[in-house]
């Protein structure tokens, strides 16, 4: 397992290539990331598509279902309540940081700090957090060359110990 100063070089390198090679990109999905919050959207009308509907829950990690899957795919992002990737760019290892690490997820949530992780600053519940999510469209996760969109619904993990605290 690579040490904590490999991570922090890993991620540094995978930063300036998000940044140079899918720098529209980001820009696309910044521009349509919504913030959902106050319960809003528990209830969204599902439109009907073309064929069959599957859905797949699986414990792979996600860069790797990702790959797998089969048409339109949504990734559920454990992310940081206050801090885009976690700390992503020191190095740390969860599974938001891996999902940073294989997609240009990480720049879209640094350009989204002002609209969603600042806001939640200040907010004492427990470390519960609140139900704002934080919804990322086509995301690029690229691996071994190739490229593959998915769509990101960052929402905050609670802190289990402190939540039964």
């Amino acid at each position: 397992m690579p040490t904590r100063d490999e991570r922090r070089e890993a991620a540094a390198k995978n930063l300036a290539l998000m940044r140079g090679a899918f720098a529209s990109e980001t820009k696309a999905t910044v521009e349509a990331a919504r913030v959902y919050e106050n319960g809003e959207g528990r209830e969204l009308p599902v439109a009907e598509g073309d064929g069959e509907t599957a859905t797949s829950v699986t414990t792979d990690f996600a860069p790797k279902a990702v790959f797998s899957a089969q048409g339109k795919v949504v990734v559920v992002d454990p992310c940081s309540f206050t801090r885009p990737g976690g700390a992503y760019e020191d190095g740390s290892f969860g599974p938001e940081q891996i999902l940073c690490a294989e997609s240009n997820l990480y720049p879209a949530l640094r350009s989204c700090k002002e609209l969603y992780h600042d806001k939640n600053r200040g907010y004492s519940c427990g470390m519960l957090f609140t139900d704002r999510a934080l919804y990322l469209p086509d995301v690029a996760f690229v691996r071994d060359g190739t490229i593959r969109r998915a769509d990101v619904l960052a929402i905050p993990e609670p802190v289990r110990a402190r939540a039964i605290e």
